[in-house]
């Protein structure tokens, strides 16, 4: 007895596949006595109804993946919305917040008590660095400069396609990938 068709999963539809196809692929050439010949045309038969249930698990699958690249549209259109008004909420934060202050110091209040709040306008622990914006950065002596190294891999992925010696030294080619076109 065979299973319903969609309950097998595609590897195993795979596998199943690729027996059928050998045992038919083996069987071809071959005479085949008369009481068998019942049994290879369901071999033939069920060949068939898994191809057909191979490409039924396919379209599955890729309505699945398009769904999932529509899902994830919507859900990075959300993020950068969320992302934002989270960008806003944090400079109307920062603007209240100085606004409030540069009124209390107008009028010289460094302590307040509302209904619902204590405040009290503090100086900070650690003055910020204010850098001289007249001074190129380039300038600046060596222990005040960070630098960093990094590869410049288009220009090596070049050198190693013209065979350079020194460029093999630090990268080679991987083997080119395959990957699936959805149209």
């Amino acid at each position: 007895m065979t299973e319903t068709k969609g309950t097998y999963k595609l590897y195993e539809l795979t596998s199943k596949l690729e027996e059928l196809e050998e045992t038919i692929e083996n069987l071809e050439g071959v005479d085949i006595p008369a009481d068998l010949h019942l049994e290879y045309l369901e071999l033939l038969s069920e060949a068939k109804e898994t191809a057909e249930d191979f490409e039924g698990k396919i379209d599955s699958i890729l309505s699945l993946i398009q769904s999932r690249k529509r899902w994830l549209e919507i859900r990075k259109a959300e993020a950068d919305r969320l992302t934002k008004l989270v960008r806003k909420d944090e400079k109307t934060i920062e603007w209240l917040q100085e606004y409030l202050k540069q009124h209390l110091e107008k009028i010289g209040v460094d302590k307040l008590r509302t209904n619902k709040f204590n405040l009290s306008i503090k100086k900070a622990s650690i003055a910020p660095l204010i850098l001289n914006d007249k001074v190129n950065p380039n300038n600046y002596p060596e222990k005040y400069q960070k630098i960093t190294i990094e590869i410049d891999k288009k220009q090596l992925k070049e050198d190693v396609k013209a065979g350079k010696t020194e460029a093999l030294r630090y990268g080679k080619l991987g083997e080119k990938s395959t990957y699936l076109s959805v149209k």
